[in-house]
């Protein structure tokens, strides 16, 4: 049922490729994606049974192995993981670890009008995107009625018994819509995200510039 390309707006009938008419339930790429993962199932994956606040993405600063984390007469610890080769690197607590972090903060917070300055210049950079956007979707869309064009002009091949035969129609159509189908997500996927990759880096500047005050409200607390 998951390889069915109803999902993502066609139909196979008689062996054939066909454009619907209908909504689509997922889009193309979530398909392909889902045909990857299936093509490529490997091992399970053991479930962990705690879920820790640091653990999985910080890595050891003397080896670089990852940092893991148990929980030890009710305190929670980080150590190195020690795949890679010997390292002599202790167990530290939870709020040690938190402590180390707050002091990496504070090195990196940036005075107020430096994240002006910066935000500021975030805003242009949204706006030169914004303009650009809109040629680059309107290429996507000078694209897909190519596609279009060579669909329709593929038809008219075949209906007149120009030397093509069924089953070299129906692979050249299904590959047709499928770049269609693709052209249509590329397009889909760029309204929904614009420029939002540039808010994560609006939120490093905001975080930089309240992080000493974030700070010291969490002493006070």
């Amino acid at each position: 049922m998951l390889k069915n390309p109803f999902y993502y707006g066609t139909f196979r009938f008689n062996g054939e490729l066909y454009e619907g008419s209908h909504e689509p339930i997922i889009s193309k790429k979530l398909f392909d994606n889902v045909q990857q993962v299936m093509n490529n199932r490997g091992k399970k994956k053991r479930k962990r049974k705690h879920e820790f606040a640091f653990s999985g993405f910080m890595r050891c600063g003397k080896c670089g192995c990852l940092i893991t984390a148990e929980t030890q007469k009710g305190h929670i610890y980080y150590r190195c993981t020690k795949k890679k080769q010997t390292c002599n690197e202790k167990y530290l607590r939870e709020e040690a670890l938190v402590e180390q972090m707050k002091s990496v903060i504070q090195k990196v917070s940036i005075p107020d009008d430096w994240a002006d300055n910066m935000l500021a210049e975030l805003d242009r950079e949204k706006t030169s995107i914004q303009n650009e956007g809109v040629a680059f979707v309107q290429n996507l869309k000078s694209r897909k009625a190519e596609v279009e064009q060579k669909i329709d002009r593929l038809l008219d091949i075949y209906i007149e018994g120009k030397g093509i035969s069924p089953d070299e129609y129906q692979t050249k159509k299904a590959k047709l819509l499928n770049e269609k189908a693709d052209i249509e997500q590329e397009i889909r996927d760029f309204e929904q995200k614009g420029n939002n990759w540039l808010e994560p880096m609006r939120e490093v500047i905001l975080l930089s510039s309240q992080a000493k005050i974030l700070l010291s409200q969490g002493d006070k607390t």
